[in-house]
């Protein structure tokens, strides 16, 4: 009798969770996780499409297909050294997101981001309350600290680095079927209200991250070459613009009106050569004097 309980399949399972929890499991936990209860603003809009709420076949092929999809991105970082700091941060920023669109139906866009990183720290402290740390507590903490403690078994690496993508696949095949079922309603609700792919969180603040970091990598060179040229030195503090990148001589003519800027004691130095001949260079030697 002992033997027999000992070899059956529940006490089989209670010992295998003893040496850790399945890993392949963990990305669908976290995932519905996030989508139930870090949407709010996503599904109080869609249930509003429908006049106050959505039919029960809408919802639950709608959050299959984002609890599927989101799963099928956590899968791709399911390994060892990589899952739980992945998870964490999405956790956490998706905490952090759903407070602000919540709370304040703001939509977590570039111009989002451009306005945090122009925001002084004094505009920042006044978003600072109890709301939410304690939002931040039960929807961001809480979560990431029961995903340290638990134990995760893990695919050997040699099995795992094709039998991850392989589920991240499955489950993508799975979100596009779900979306099937109700293909005809959904589609029509998301071309008439376009603000609903805007409240998913957290795809798109990462996707407006993305956005905004691809932006400011495009500006910057060309930021740091315009620095690089029309930088003054000591001696020419206080130059028009157009004074610091003359050069050449093909553009004599808007020379010759820039020269009347120059101090009257440079005026009896340009007088022999003439304005309409002076060359941009020439113009810069003259206020280097």
């Amino acid at each position: 009798m002992t033997e027999k309980y000992l070899n059956s399949a529940g006490f089989t399972a209670l010992r295998s969770l003893k040496q850790g929890f399945p890993a392949v499991v963990a990305p669908l936990l976290i995932a519905a996780f996030i989508v139930c209860f870090d949407n709010q603003a996503f599904w109080r809009t869609l249930g509003a499409t429908y006049g106050g709420a959505a039919p029960w076949p809408v919802l639950l092929a709608v959050g299959a297909a984002l609890t599927l999809l989101l799963t099928a991105l956590l899968q791709l970082f399911n390994f060892r050294w990589t899952f739980k700091p992945v998870a964490m941060l999405l956790l956490f920023g998706a905490a952090l997101a759903s407070y602000f669109m919540d709370r304040f139906g703001v939509v977590i866009d570039v111009e989002m981001y451009r306005n945090v990183v122009q925001t002084d720290p004094r505009e920042a402290g006044e978003l600072m309350s109890g709301a939410l740390y304690l939002h931040l507590l039960l929807h961001g903490v809480l979560p990431i600290v029961a995903l340290i403690a638990l134990p995760l078994r893990h695919a050997p690496l040699r099995t795992g680095w094709w039998r991850q993508p392989a589920v991240a696949a499955g489950c993508l095949l799975l979100a596009v079927l779900t979306v099937l079922t109700v293909y005809k309603d959904v589609s029509l609700t998301v071309r008439q209200h376009r603000e609903l792919r805007m409240l998913l969180n957290p795809s798109y603040p990462l996707y407006s991250l993305v956005k905004y970091q691809r932006q400011q990598g495009g500006r910057r060179p060309a930021a740091a070459n315009r620095g690089r040229r029309c930088a003054p030195r000591s001696s020419r503090a206080g130059r028009p613009a157009a004074i610091a990148g003359a050069g050449g001589g093909r553009n004599r003519a808007r020379h010759a009106a820039l020269a009347e800027w120059l101090p009257a004691r440079h005026q009896s130095r340009i007088a022999p050569v003439g304005r309409d001949q002076l060359s941009g260079r020439e113009l810069l030697r003259h206020l280097d004097r």
